[in-house]
């Protein structure tokens, strides 16, 4: 009988509850819509392990496997010229803002050195670029150096064919946004930086997840229409 009445007031006042349902259905769905998922793969990990609890310990001085590699490839010729040049130094710089980076990870040849031994059996600890080239002769002295240093520098921040170059950088796991730090990565890096005399390649774990999330909508829009049709269809 209880349910019967409940039936029954239900039918008296069936405007008022499809209003209420309707008005309640709008209301979560909007919240619905704004619901974003997010991945945290640390979460994963046994937190209280001994193993893990190091992990994060140390992160902060040696990175973790959330590393981004950013090529900067020259369309014709060299990396030698001060414009390109200039670019990787911006590029270096740029990395440094992006949200969760590890500061101190982020290096290529603008921020690189080496040891350079003088007169008397002084070795100095000279970077790599003093500062932006402005002057041929100043690209010699970066290209001079590089050459100097193979297997630390050259053939790992600069390619064998002096086309390319790298910066890497490395982001926090306590830290992770895959989502932001892709829009960061190329709204303030990238794009930029971007024009006729090179070509910028990104890769990494960070990048391969913003990438998936960018086309989160699109997946679900296909999803979408795949179930309508077959339904149709049926």
């Amino acid at each position: 009988m209880v349910w019967y009445r409940f039936g029954e007031w239900i039918l008296r006042r069936r405007f008022t509850v499809l209003l209420w349902v309707g008005l309640m259905t709008v209301f979560f769905g909007y919240f619905a819509l704004r619901t974003e998922l997010v991945t945290s793969f640390g979460d994963l990990l046994p937190q209280n392990h001994p193993f893990i609890k190091i992990a994060h310990q140390y992160e902060e001085y040696f990175g973790s496997v959330n590393n981004v590699t950013l090529m900067v490839e020259a369309k014709q010729g060299t990396i030698y010229t001060p414009e390109i040049l200039a670019k990787i130094a911006r590029i270096t710089n740029k990395m440094e803002t992006i949200y969760g980076v590890q500061h101190g990870s982020v290096r290529s040849i603008a921020n690189a050195s080496f040891f350079r031994p003088l007169a008397g059996g002084v070795i100095l600890h000279a970077p790599i670029m003093p500062g932006i080239p402005t002057t041929q002769q100043d690209v010699d002295e970066i290209q001079s150096n590089v050459h100097k240093n193979p297997g630390v520098v050259f053939g790992r921040f600069v390619s064998l064919d002096d086309r390319s170059a790298t910066i890497e950088a490395s982001f926090l796991e306590s830290r992770l946004d895959y989502r932001r730090i892709f829009d960061e990565i190329y709204k303030i890096a990238i794009r930029p930086e971007r024009d006729r005399s090179i070509r910028i390649w990104v890769g990494g774990q960070p990048i391969l997840y913003g990438w998936v999330y960018r086309y989160t909508r699109q997946i679900y829009l296909i999803f979408g229409l795949t179930v309508l049709a077959v339904w149709i269809l049926l």
